[in-house]
């Protein structure tokens, strides 16, 4: 059977209280004794401070040199630029770099031989176009106005002339055309090459139109020539036929331009339908057919014409 326990007298407890606490302080002494010497080793360890030092020497006499370096452009405070009013091969600069220059000093001379060349015609010219001045603005001498009047006589001899040759190449030109339009009509609007069933040009096309389509654009173009030729021979025919020799100067210009233009369209008209008649041939015989002979009798019309 066990004993109970002895109970702690009070005493007891007060020295066992007494001795918990002198055992704290020891502890919590050794404690910040542990935590100073490691901050101090710490420090110790990581400092980088270092003694100050001091260099003596003796004191001389010399010279500081202090250099700056860097990068970049250098451009002046002042610039200006010169702008001649001449251009020139510049012959002479009597100035130096960097000297300095006033307002109206010359700091560069150009060649001006071509100006004073230039300047010399012009007064050469002046100086003729004076005495041909000087000459109109004498009186006119008996053998000058004698000259004159023979001149005058001679130039009215021969533009008359010529208008009595103009009109005779109208009168020529008339001897002609008449036939060559009735042979034209016949070449282009006749119907001997189909022998009446269509005319000559449409003749032509249908033939050649299955082997090349060219063939409508050579047809009209014929067609067209012809009409126009038509158009212009009949309206200068109808002036002509109120023209004469003894017409005034102004109706037989009018009808000799006249015939002039109509003989460039005779002309037209011809080349147009030689180029087609030539064009129908060439065609139907690289293809093995035979022309009609028609065609070769209208080429050499054409060409006669």
């Amino acid at each position: 059977m066990n004993n109970p326990a002895s109970p702690v007298s009070p005493t007891s407890r007060k020295s066992i209280i007494s001795r918990v606490f002198a055992h704290k302080k020891l502890a919590a002494l050794g404690v910040v004794v542990v935590l100073g010497g490691g901050y101090w080793a710490y420090g110790a360890l990581t400092s980088t401070s270092t003694e100050t030092k001091y260099v003596l020497g003796t004191v001389d006499k010399g010279t500081i040199v202090s250099t700056v370096s860097g990068s970049g452009q250098i451009a002046p405070s002042d610039q200006v630029d010169v702008k001649p009013k001449a251009s020139g091969d510049v012959i002479s600069v009597p100035v130096v770099q960097g000297q300095a220059v006033k307002a109206g000093q010359a700091i560069a001379y150009l060649d001006s031989s071509d100006a004073q060349k230039a300047v010399r015609d012009a007064a050469a010219n002046l100086q003729s176009a004076q005495l041909s001045l000087q000459k109109l603005q004498q009186p006119a001498t008996a053998l000058s106005l004698t000259q004159a009047e023979n001149k005058l006589a001679n130039d009215q001899d021969a533009l008359a002339k010529d208008y009595q040759s103009s009109y005779n190449d109208v009168v020529s030109a008339f001897l002609d055309l008449p036939d060559i339009m009735a042979g034209m009509k016949d070449i282009t609007i006749g119907t001997a090459a189909s022998h009446g069933s269509q005319w000559n040009i449409d003749y032509y096309k249908s033939n050649t139109i299955g082997y090349d389509q060219s063939a409508s654009t050579y047809r009209d173009t014929a067609y067209a020539s012809y009409t126009t030729a038509v158009a212009s021979y009949e309206k200068t025919l109808a002036a002509y036929k109120l023209t004469s020799q003894s017409s005034d100067k102004a109706t037989i210009e009018n009808i000799a331009n006249q015939t002039y233009q109509t003989s460039q369209a005779v002309g037209t008209m011809l080349k147009s339908m030689s180029s087609f008649i030539q064009f129908y041939e060439d065609t139907v015989k690289s293809n093995g057919q035979t022309p009609v002979s028609t065609a070769d009798t209208s080429l050499s019309s054409v060409s006669g014409y």
